[in-house]
């Protein structure tokens, strides 16, 4: 098999930088058969928010897939656990960053 060198920019290493929805789509679908820890919603969200040194919100998977504070801090809190992203704080927020899968 030929070994492609992963595009710059992304944690995921075989999406090109530029996600349409249909890709973004195919990515959600690859990480739900790969990961079954992963819950469709996360899967969803990581899909469309996966670009290396972006930070990402609780408020940012709060709205993007329309759940309460507590869900959305609990689903962000779980990609942490399963290695999808890094937390830090800025001030008084929690912030993730995508980690290099």
């Amino acid at each position: 098999p030929i070994k492609e060198e992963p595009p710059s920019g992304l944690a995921v290493s075989f999406i090109p930088p530029e996600l349409d929805e249909k890709t973004a789509n195919r990515l959600t679908n690859h990480l739900l058969e790969c990961d079954p820890n992963l819950k469709k919603g996360e899967a969803y969200f990581y899909a469309r928010h996966c670009t290396l040194g972006k930070i990402y919100t609780i408020q940012q998977y709060k709205k993007c897939l329309g759940v309460v504070y507590e869900t959305a801090r609990t689903s962000m809190d779980h990609l942490k656990e399963l290695g999808y992203y890094q937390e830090s704080m800025i001030k008084n927020k929690k912030v993730y960053t995508p980690v290099k899968r």
